[in-house]
This record gives structure tokens, C-alpha cells and sequence, in this order.
């Protein structure tokens, strides 16, 4: 189950990801603050074990970084802040050395998959003017031999 409505994302401009695990405020604010911690103290973007150490170090979190790993990525769909390619470094802002790569949740569904959008329980969807593809239709061009027939769905391949 995703959070509740007062939990998910807020942001009018992204994509309406939201985290799939209840994450009470109180762990939210604590996790982002690590972030920034780690990212003060690194003075670049840090990764997901310098942001961990820094939640056991200053808040005394409990969870393992396996635990820890789920949890900001989770946040992560909220747009609450950036992260790279590999999902390794973590940064709140886009100030500094080496953030060229970092963007949010929305920057990148958007990027990685144009026409489509997010349901209430976070599964892709094609938007309404995404054409869809029904495999009976795909069965039957396939086996056509009509040339017009072929041409006409050539957008399909």
C-alpha cells in the first residue's frame, strides 16, 4: 500500500509518483536531513553510505542499510530530491560539483518513457493518446501477406 494522501507527492509539476511504503513524517524529515548532512560534509553529492552513516550518527536510525537503501528510494518517487543514473548519489539541490547527471523521480519517467503516466498505485499506463497495441492485431499483421496491410502498421515495429 502507497501512503496516505497527506504523504504523497505534492509537487503539481511531477509525474504523481508516490512512495509505496508508509514512511511517518517524523523518518521523512530525518532522512532528508541526512542527505543534507552528508552532502555538507562530503561537499559533493553523497552516496547511499555516507547518507546512512550520517542517519546513524545524528538520528540514531535503526535500519539496516539494505532497509535504509529501500526507504530512499521510495522518497526518491516523491521528487523530494535528486539522484544519478545509477541511483547511488543523493543531493537536494543542484549547487555544486558534479550534478549534471542528477535529476528527480518526474525528470526521469518523463525522459524514459514519453506518453505515459502513473496510476494510483504506481504501475505505467499509456496516456489516452498513446496508441496501444492488442496482440490479436499483432497476430494478425504478422501473419498477413498484404503489403498495405503491412505499411500501414509499420509504426508497431
Amino acid at each position: 500500500m502507497g501512503n496516505t494522501a497527506c504523504c504523497s507527492s505534492a509537487h503539481p509539476d511531477g509525474v504523481g509518483g508516490k512512495s509505496m511504503i508508509y514512511i511517518p513524517f517524523f523518518l521523512r524529515s530525518r532522512i532528508l536531513d541526512s542527505i543534507g548532512i552528508a552532502e555538507k560534509l562530503c561537499g559533493t553529492p553523497p552516496d547511499s553510505s555516507s547518507v546512512h552513516c550520517a542517519s546513524r550518527i545524528h538520528y540514531k536510525l535503526p535500519f539496516s542499510f539494505g532497509l535504509f537503501c529501500c526507504i530512499l528510494q521510495n522518497l526518491y518517487r516523491e521528487d523530494l530530491f535528486y539522484a544519478d543514473k545509477q541511483f547511488t548519489f543523493w543531493s537536494l539541490t543542484l549547487d555544486g560539483p558534479n550534478k549534471e547527471t542528477m535529476e528527480k523521480f518526474s525528470d526521469r519517467f518523463r525522459k524514459m518513457y514519453p506518453g505515459y503516466m502513473l496510476d494510483g498505485v504506481m504501475r505505467i499506463r499509456a496516456k489516452p493518446e498513446t496508441p496501444v497495441l492488442n496482440i490479436n492485431d499483432i497476430l494478425f499483421v504478422l501473419r498477413s501477406k498484404d503489403k498495405k496491410l503491412w505499411t500501414d502498421n509499420a509504426w508497431m515495429f
